[in-house]
C-alpha cells in the first residue's frame, strides 16, 4: 500500500536545512564532534590547572597553620616570655610572615644574629 485509499498523494516531511549535519558518519557531522571533543578537552585542561592552583594554595596555608603554632609554642615555651611576646607583637605589627617570626623569636631566644637555619 503506497498511498492513501482516497487517491490523494502524501507529501513527504520535508528535511530541515543542515539536517545533515546531524549525522556523525557525514564529514561535516565528523568535523561538528573533533570541534566538540577538542573544546571539551580544552575545557577539561583548564579545570585541572584551576584545581592544581587551588590544591597549591591549599598546601601553602596549611604550611602557614602549622609555622604559625610552632609561633605560639615557641613564644608559650620560651625562657623569657615577656621578651617573645614582645618580639611577637612587632612581628605582627609589621606583618611578618610565620617564618620570620620564627626567624625573630630564636635571635631574640639566643641573642644571636638573625641569621637563622629557618
Amino acid at each position: 500500500m503506497p498511498g492513501p485509499s482516497n487517491g490523494k498523494k502524501v507529501n513527504k516531511p520535508k528535511r530541515r536545512l543542515g539536517a545533515w549535519r546531524a549525522y556523525p558518519n557525514t564529514p561535516a557531522g565528523k568535523e561538528r564532534i573533533i570541534k566538540r571533543l577538542i573544546q571539551q578537552d580544552k575545557e577539561l585542561f583548564e579545570l585541572q590547572m584551576e584545581s592544581a592552583k587551588l590544591d597549591y594554595e591549599a598546601k601553602m596555608l596549611e604550611t602557614e597553620a602549622e609555622l604559625s603554632k610552632d609561633v605560639m609554642i615557641k613564644v608559650l615555651t620560651a625562657d623569657n616570655v615577656p621578651e617573645a611576646q614582645r618580639v611577637l607583637r612587632g612581628c605582627l605589627a609589621r606583618g611578618d610572615s610565620p617564618r620570620t617570626m620564627l626567624r625573630e623569636l630564636d635571635c631574640a631566644s639566643s641573642g644571636g644574629s638573625s641569621q637563622s637555619r629557618y
